[in-house]
């Protein structure tokens, strides 16, 4: 996992971005981690990315989850040929697999971002969170349609689909952004 560093991204969760943390360093306790944090600065954020080995990048407050992800990005050393990409929000499960979607994108060199499932969890109940879409551009206009039959390919054990939209969760080719 040298080539492969996390983003995460947040906002005033410093609660919700140390569940983050801690559920990628159960699994993955030697990824490098950067913290995009466009919120205020907090004495137990600073310990906490000290104690869990994340690099903390300070960023004008409330300047937004774009430009944090791009700061973010431009901030990270270019060693790393993939970035994965999250916000705070975000819980790592046994399910997390990053070594499958970087084996989707060393395989298939058209592809530039792999992204996962979201599985919405509440307390007796978890749901599937659907958000990919296609774009179609016919005349002038270009229409955002929800992937509702997906077209399923295998690479291995893995299935996986072609689409243009995929949610906030994603790893992605450096050399892309």
């Amino acid at each position: 996992m040298k080539d492969i560093a996390i983003l995460i991204t947040t906002f005033l969760r410093d609660n919700a971005l140390f569940a983050c943390v801690k559920s990628i360093r159960k699994l993955y306790p030697d990824v490098t981690i950067f913290v995009a944090d466009t919120g205020h600065e907090s004495r137990a954020k600073d310990d906490f990315c000290f104690d869990h080995k994340c690099e903390l990048l300070k960023l004008a407050f409330d300047s937004g989850v774009c430009f944090a992800k791009n700061e973010g990005v431009d901030r990270i050393p270019d060693n790393y040929k993939y970035i994965f990409i999250c916000e705070d929000d975000i819980v790592f499960t046994e399910e997390t697999r990053l070594e499958v979607l970087r084996e989707i994108l060393e395989k298939r060199p058209q592809i530039g971002i792999v992204g996962g499932s979201l599985k919405k969890v509440k307390k007796y109940e978890t749901k599937e969170q659907g958000y990919e879409a296609t774009l179609r551009m016919e005349n002038d206009t270009i229409y955002l349609e929800k992937v509702e039959k997906p077209q399923w390919r295998k690479l291995g054990d893995v299935r996986f689909f072609y689409c243009d939209i995929i949610p906030n969760v994603f790893l992605m080719r450096r050399d892309i952004w």
